[in-house]
């Protein structure tokens, strides 16, 4: 298994986690309150993204795209006989 669709998911998450944290951080109440909120953003995030990826997305594809011409799948070297 490539772990190039893995490390991709992730930074995509960690990007949205760091869109919505940078205004919750800047907030001037207190630091306990601010952990919690971040902590609950997190796992809200992470949830609905992981929750999405797992009812509409496709792992076998992206994991079939990274391996390339390497593949050992007939159906998946289709595409690069049509090009």
């Amino acid at each position: 298994m490539s772990y190039l669709p893995i490390i991709g998911f992730a930074a995509v998450a960690l990007a949205a986690l760091a869109f919505a944290a940078v205004p919750v951080w800047r907030m001037k109440d207190s630091k306990k309150r601010r952990i919690l909120l971040l902590a609950a953003m997190t796992v809200f995030l992470l949830g609905v993204g992981g929750g999405a990826y797992w009812i509409v997305g496709r792992p076998l594809l992206a994991q079939r795209e990274a391996e390339g011409m390497a593949t050992r799948d007939m159906n998946a070297l289709v595409p690069y006989l049509i090009k």
